[in-house]
């Protein structure tokens, strides 16, 4: 679970424990590629921020897709759908998912 909002991360840290899933954290894009290197083979999903400091999540994936091709990136943003797919197509997949706070689509990298 990638943001630099502690509070997004605190939500969705305990919504996941709750249902049985084990949850790594990292605040920025330079920290998941951290705990991403060290668990990788741990790792199922990645849900990942786009916008943040030090590192943004479209850079993020990249690296995350270097490390491991098929690691699946959940990615959440406060931009539209149309926001997303414009600024960040050329790594998009055709797969979608509901973003919960807006009921809009997001891109599933």
């Amino acid at each position: 679970m990638v943001d630099d909002e502690a509070p997004v991360r605190e939500v969705a840290l305990g919504t996941l424990e709750r249902y049985g899933y084990r949850v790594l954290e990292a605040s920025d894009g330079s920290e998941a590629l951290r705990v991403f290197e060290e668990h990788a083979g741990e790792i199922g999903l990645v849900l990942l921020d786009l916008t943040m400091p030090v590192v943004g999540g479209d850079e993020v994936i990249g690296a995350l897709k270097a490390i491991r091709a098929d690691v699946s990136v959940i990615v959440m943003s406060g931009y539209g759908e149309s926001e997303v797919a414009e600024k960040f197509a050329a790594r998009m997949c055709p797969v979608s998912s509901r973003s919960p706070s807006r009921r809009r689509a997001s891109p599933r990298w």
